[in-house]
């Protein structure tokens, strides 16, 4: 099956999950290429059709020039993100910007959320947030750096344990080098990408 977007052209998603035996939803990055550029946003598609049957929308199209070819306007709305397992809900996070939002992806309802304490989103200061996300029946584990990112061997501090609702439980301050994160079952897995290791907590 093929799936049909509303511009009829390729679909540029960066994470696909189920919904249920018959939809799916996938954050459409709207990169279709250089030049061509759609705001971001979660759809949803009929399996068996591959039609496009809702759109949620959670970002406004940002133009903003930073004189940082890497650092542009598209890049801001980068996010990570992860599925409940019995598919209820989404979490995604934000990149370059402090703010992880739940999504009802049944409802079309967001709940976005700012920590306390987190570092304001900069069109200068390429400041890093949510770097990689994982998620169970009962919480959201969020891989957390707050800092500019300086290059290979930097690696983000902390990891959010935060519940459904939204509401952050603790704050860990990671003992590893960490670049994304893994649950399986009681076990939460970092990884280092950079350097091969596995630690399972």
């Amino acid at each position: 099956v093929n799936l049909v977007g509303r511009k009829n052209e390729s679909l540029p998603f960066f994470f696909v999950y189920p919904l249920d035996s018959a939809h799916i939803v996938g954050y459409n990055s709207g990169q279709y290429s250089e030049r061509v550029y759609m705001t971001p946003a979660y759809e949803i598609y009929e399996v068996e059709s591959g039609v496009i049957k809702d759109t949620i929308k959670l970002f406004n199209k940002i133009e903003l020039r930073t004189g940082d070819d890497v650092y542009r306007s598209r890049v801001f709305l980068s996010v990570q993100d992860c599925m409940k397992p019995d598919n209820s809900r989404l979490a995604c996070g934000m990149f370059y910007m402090p703010v992880f939002n739940i999504i009802d992806p049944h409802t079309k309802q967001v709940h976005g959320i700012r920590i306390k304490g987190t570092k304001s989103f900069s069109a200068k200061n390429r400041i890093v947030h949510y770097m990689d996300m994982a998620a169970n029946d009962d919480f959201i584990c969020a891989l957390y750096c707050g800092e500019k990112l300086k290059g290979k061997g930097d690696y983000p501090d902390y990891l959010y344990l935060i519940d459904w609702e939204g509401k952050p439980l603790h704050k860990y301050i990671l003992p590893v080098g960490t670049t994304s994160i893994e649950i399986d079952g009681n076990n939460l897995y970092l990884l280092n990408f950079h350097t091969g290791d596995i630690y399972c907590v």
